[in-house]
């Protein structure tokens, strides 16, 4: 079955109509289906209750910041921020996209109150907070970045989706596809049992007690010096697998290694936003986690056609993931 996606566009309305349609166009050329009030924006509470059924019926929301803060209610928050609280709250995956150079656009596109700029960066500091946001600077780089992140998520967060109604498979085939299913599975789990026992073990590579040096950039934010810092840090081999693993017991594409490593060191090290790992870095953990049989790296067709690279975690590298990240009982307790 053809399945479809329902993508919820969110963003303030007259300064980004471009971007908008840019972001609409890239989530149709991947077989999507975009929805959003380009005309009829909310403006009012019932029109936001409107709009939040409209948030029901889709799998994921993609909410885009420039350098507005937007309409606001009576209570001075904008019916942007108010859809973005209300995907979260239930639960949908949200696609974050913040504008990296604010002083950059047109005079005429951004806030000129102070108040209300001041509740623009407030509002980005709750999006970055939590989740992994992506950074644009033009519309080009928006493009990118949706498709990219948009693929990442329906692989590792797949949603409910729509069918055709006279495309839905016959109870016997659905039998059928399931037996094949359990059928491939098996194969995967005797081929990985397989690579770990023929794997090489290299006495010279570095262990789980060693350190990796991870270089990484992250945003800064201020009305004179917004920018991107170069930095780096040594992290453990052990410390990378922690992060890495538990986003990998089902399979996933490899940006989720940036994403896990930016995650633990902004919950654990530094709190900071808009974290990107170094890409050639990515890759060497990649490839060290594989030569040391904790992950495995293959490749799968689209359906669509094109091929798709997935990472997953190994018997071996479950098995050592949960001798580092059990519960250990108190060794006070009597």
């Amino acid at each position: 079955m053809s399945k479809k996606y329902q993508i919820f566009v969110s963003s303030t309305f007259a300064d980004l109509k471009d971007e908008r349609q840019a972001v609409i166009k890239s989530i149709l050329d991947l077989n999507c289906i975009p929805a959003g009030m380009e005309a009829f924006p909310a403006t009012d509470q019932s029109q936001l209750q409107y709009i939040n059924k409209i948030i029901d019926q889709c799998d994921y929301y993609v909410i885009i910041i420039g350098a507005r803060y937007g309409s606001i209610d009576d209570e001075g928050v904008s019916f942007t921020e108010r859809e973005y609280d209300y995907a979260l709250g239930t639960g949908k995956t949200i696609l974050a996209f913040i504008h990296s150079d604010p002083d950059s656009i047109p005079a005429g596109r951004t806030d000129k109150n102070p108040a209300l700029e001041a509740k623009l960066v407030a509002f980005k500091d709750k999006i970055s907070s939590g989740r992994l946001v992506k950074f644009w600077s033009n519309e080009g780089e928006l493009k990118s970045n949706l498709v990219v992140s948009l693929i990442a998520a329906i692989s590792e967060f797949p949603a409910t989706g729509w069918v055709r109604g006279d495309s839905i498979a016959s109870p016997k085939l659905l039998e059928q596809l399931n037996t094949l299913r359990n059928e491939v599975e098996e194969l995967r789990s005797e081929n990985s049992k397989l690579k770990l026992s023929l794997a090489p073990h290299p006495e010279e590579a570095a262990n789980l007690e060693d350190k990796f040096e991870i270089r990484y950039t992250h945003k800064t934010y201020g009305r004179y010096d917004a920018g991107t810092k170069h930095t780096s840090l040594k992290i453990s081999w052990s410390s990378i697998l922690g992060a890495i693993g538990p986003e990998i017991l089902k399979p996933a594409q490899p940006e989720i290694i940036n994403y896990a490593i930016s995650r633990y060191i902004r919950e654990n090290i530094n709190n900071l936003h808009g974290i990107e790992i170094y890409k050639s870095d990515c890759n060497i953990v990649k490839v060290h986690l594989m030569a040391l049989s904790l992950i495995d790296v293959y490749s799968a067709e689209q359906v669509g056609g094109g091929v798709v690279e997935f990472v997953k975690i190994t018997d071996k590298g479950l098995l050592t993931l949960s001798r580092l990240l059990m519960v250990r009982k108190d060794s006070n307790l009597s």
